[in-house]
């Protein structure tokens, strides 16, 4: 449980961006040159089943077969022969199959497969960029897109964009609110100086980051430092904060004040 001024605003109601997994069909630029071959992206632990994806590169032979009901017959991409040189998008994959598990919120965990389609665009310098196409038959907009993303702590279980999501970033969202942009320096000098790169909220444990292994104690004490002074700067906003809501309060606020030790008396 966060502390007093660690909730989210009635503004936020949809997760950010930095809250999501994402997928960023550059990351396909080689792989759509070998429809058929088969691979796996990992957000984190190879042990976790739901920090890895499983990716086959589709050609249209191969839509047709999901279509039809019938198993892909794939090769490792790690394996793939480099001596094929497509010339049309005709020859490139025309959709990525993902295959993943997911675990929503006091929820049970699921598999989840569907495809992805692509299309390219020429790069002025030769060769072709890859785009999403949002998923119209998994809940998408069919939109083109370069990014896709699955926010981490909803009940959602689809790679869809921006716009399905409704997604913001963070720091649109703590836009004109210093408290917030307190908040959110003290999560990043935080993960910067800690070993695990965990970004907790200033009133929580741990209070002190862990240092990294092969980081020089000289440079680990500066970045300590850093978290130190972040977090001054958010107590000294979170303590105008508190100020602003007990004058707002209007009678009885200056004993109040007193009693939590704002006061100028």
């Amino acid at each position: 449980m966060g502390g007093f001024g660690s909730g989210r605003r009635e503004y936020a109601t949809t997760p950010a961006v930095e809250e999501c997994r994402h997928l960023e069909s550059n990351r396909f630029t080689d792989t759509v040159e070998k429809p058929g071959y088969a691979g796996t992206i990992y957000w984190g632990d190879a042990d976790d089943p739901d920090a890895s994806i499983t990716i086959i590169m589709l050609s249209p032979d191969h839509l047709d077969e999901l279509e039809a009901g019938k198993s892909l017959k794939t090769k490792p991409v790690e394996d793939a022969a480099d001596d094929r040189d497509p010339q049309s998008d005709a020859d490139r994959a025309g959709a990525v199959f993902l295959d993943y598990t997911v675990t929503p919120p006091r929820d049970e965990s699921r598999n989840v497969s569907y495809h992805v389609r692509l299309e390219y665009t020429e790069c002025n310098f030769g060769g072709v960029r890859p785009w999403f196409r949002c998923p119209s038959h998994a809940g998408g907009c069919d939109r083109r897109v370069g990014k896709l993303y699955l926010p981490i702590y909803t009940n959602g279980d689809r790679f869809l964009c921006r716009e399905c999501y409704d997604l913001g970033y963070r720091s649109s969202r703590n836009s004109g609110n210093e408290l917030e942009r307190a908040e959110q320096r003290y999560r990043k000098a935080f993960a910067k100086a800690d070993a695990e790169d965990r970004r907790p909220h200033p009133n929580n444990l741990p209070y002190t980051p862990d240092r990294p292994k092969g980081m020089y104690r000289d440079t680990f004490a500066d970045l300590v430092e850093d978290v130190r002074e972040a977090k001054r700067e958010w107590r000294e906003e979170m303590d105008s904060r508190t100020r602003d809501l007990l004058a707002d309060m209007g009678a009885g606020a200056e004993d109040a004040a007193g009693a939590f030790g704002y006061t100028d008396r």
